[in-house]
């Protein structure tokens, strides 16, 4: 037969010498500039073990009594480096969540599997205990011999049964139910009936919304992935607001004065655009007057920091510092109260 890839074997091990050489050469570099500290990182370790794997089976495989196979799939444990970068890309997001979660889940998998097991092992015994009579020859009734061979393919032993409760639970149970009702009795389609039910509600959907509520928890919780989104949210706004200048800046001068901001405050696209970001710009001078400092000029970072502040809801910050500023100014005019009735006495008396 015509090979489907002429040449293709030769390709693949040239790619993949190519590949050993430059892991090969990356681990003497580090370990050469490292030293002894090469062997204080675990990551290193790995990559050396995985560059002697490829020496082995590049140049001392056909003297060794080891399935190749087996070594390139250790060696594919390379890509678990790639886990490193998972947090520097906005699109892994959802990856680092997913590994997350897994992580914070191993004791609610835990208990989870052996609330699941302890149930797939009661009923299996059960299940081997009524059906073992029908396996017997002298108990077998007027089951043939095919049919007895039947049974024990799929409740005759301890492993046998477990995997036809795995099936039963998880798995297409319909072929198993419809053989114990022909051969047996039209009871046990009923029973595994009632059986899926209560297991699959009861325990298969309680241990998923468990799992899920877990991943939201993590989620919420991730301080990294938190301050990640955060950094990404304050970088497109940023960008928004870049984008903002520039169209309002008629000048080019990278400022915008009370002139230039009213102009281009009457588009009603405009207006649209700062709506979607939650910016209601009702009044033009109003809004000029809390982005200024003072100076009649709006730089990008003032823009930044103004818009910013506006979008939304009113934050608790937000109120608690007027809250503040309401004290402060009702002490003040307690005091010129106070200073008042003080200077009307003396003036009595004079």
């Amino acid at each position: 037969h015509g090979e489907t890839w002429p040449g293709a074997a030769d390709v693949l091990k040239l790619i993949s010498s190519t590949f050993g050489v430059i892991f090969t050469l990356e681990v003497l570099l580090k370990a050469g500039v490292l030293q002894r500290r090469f062997f204080e990182n675990l990551w290193n370790v790995f990559d050396a073990v995985v560059v002697f794997l490829w020496i082995l089976e590049a140049f001392v495989m056909d003297s060794m009594p080891m399935y190749p196979m087996l070594l390139r799939l250790i060696r594919l444990l390379r890509l678990v480096r790639l886990s490193r970068v998972v947090k520097t890309f906005e699109a892994l997001d959802s990856l680092q969540v997913l590994m997350g979660s897994i992580n914070a889940c191993k004791s609610v998998l835990l208990w989870s599997a052996a609330v699941f097991l302890l149930v797939l092992v009661i009923v299996g015994m059960f299940m081997n205990a009524m059906l073992t009579p029908h396996m017997e020859a002298d108990g077998g009734g007027d089951l043939t011999l095919h049919q007895r061979q039947q049974l024990f393919t799929y409740f005759g032993s301890w492993s046998r049964c477990m995997i036809t409760m795995f099936e039963l639970t998880l798995g297409n149970f319909i072929p198993v139910t419809r053989m114990l009702t022909e051969t047996i009795d039209e009871g046990y389609g009923a029973l595994v009936v009632i059986y899926r039910f209560i297991v699959e509600f009861a325990v298969v959907r309680v241990v998923t919304g468990v799992l899920l509520h877990e991943t939201f928890r993590v989620a919420a919780n991730d301080d990294h992935l938190m301050v990640v989104s955060r950094m990404r949210i304050t970088n497109r706004h940023r960008k928004k607001m870049k984008q903002l200048l520039m169209r309002l800046d008629s000048s080019l001068d990278g400022k915008l004065d009370r002139e230039e901001f009213f102009a281009v405050m009457e588009d009603p696209t405009l207006k649209t655009w700062l709506a979607s970001m939650e910016v209601e710009v009702e009044n033009p001078h109003l809004l000029f007057d809390f982005l200024d400092t003072g100076d009649g000029q709006i730089t990008m970072d003032k823009l930044v920091r103004g818009i910013a502040r506006l979008r939304g809801p009113a934050r608790s910050i937000d109120l608690v510092t007027i809250a503040a500023r309401c004290q402060d100014l009702r002490e003040r005019f307690v005091c010129l109260e106070k200073r008042a009735a003080t200077d009307a006495v003396c003036t009595m008396r004079i």
